[in-house]
Formats: C-alpha cells, sequence, structure tokens
C-alpha cells in the first residue's frame, strides 16, 4: 500500500497503478489516505503502456484511456482528483452528465 500522496514516488519507480478509484483509497486512523488496489499496476516504458483491464469505474479513468486505451502518469493524476472531486462534494464525478447518457 502507499501514502495516497506518494503517486510521484510510483512515478519515480517507472509505475502506474491504472485503476484508481475510490473503492481503492482506505483511510488510517490518523486521517491518511492509502492507495490500495495494485493488481492492475503496471511498470511502464516510454512513459505509457496499453490498458487492458475494464472500464468498470470509467468515472475515475482518464479521457486518454476511455479514448486510446493507453496509460500514462498522467491517467493516475485524471483518478486521483476524481477521487478528490468526489471526497470534497460528496458525490460521484461526472454524476450529472454521466447519469443523463443512461
Amino acid at each position: 500500500m502507499h501514502e495516497g500522496d506518494d503517486l510521484p514516488e510510483l512515478e519515480s519507480k517507472g509505475m502506474v497503478h491504472g485503476a484508481l478509484n475510490i473503492y481503492n483509497v482506505l483511510v488510517k486512523d490518523s486521517g491518511r489516505a492509502v492507495i490500495s488496489g495494485f493488481g492492475h499496476a503496471k511498470v511502464i516504458k516510454d512513459f505509457q503502456t496499453s490498458f487492458t483491464g475494464d472500464y468498470s469505474e470509467y468515472r475515475y479513468t482518464g479521457p486518454e484511456v476511455l479514448d486510446d486505451a493507453v496509460l500514462t502518469f498522467g491517467s493516475d493524476i485524471w483518478s486521483w482528483a476524481m477521487i478528490s472531486l468526489e471526497i470534497l462534494t460528496d458525490e460521484p464525478p461526472l454524476g450529472q452528465k454521466l447519469e443523463a447518457r443512461r
């Protein structure tokens, strides 16, 4: 497990989580966020890798992943931003826009 603010550490190791969502962010008793769920984590080459998972948590998935199935370090940053947005607003990210498409 890694601290939520340790995404730069993952980047320095050439890794991308690839599946960050609200369900794999745990909160310690101290209040610090901890990232879990590294089943999709990959070491990437040339700053990107292809995505081979599913899009079940597409609310947290970066647009470049949905468009081109390409994971980058930025994909994890996008996902973390969507998680932060949900925590701050107590609403799923892009909730109204995605619900309108159903």
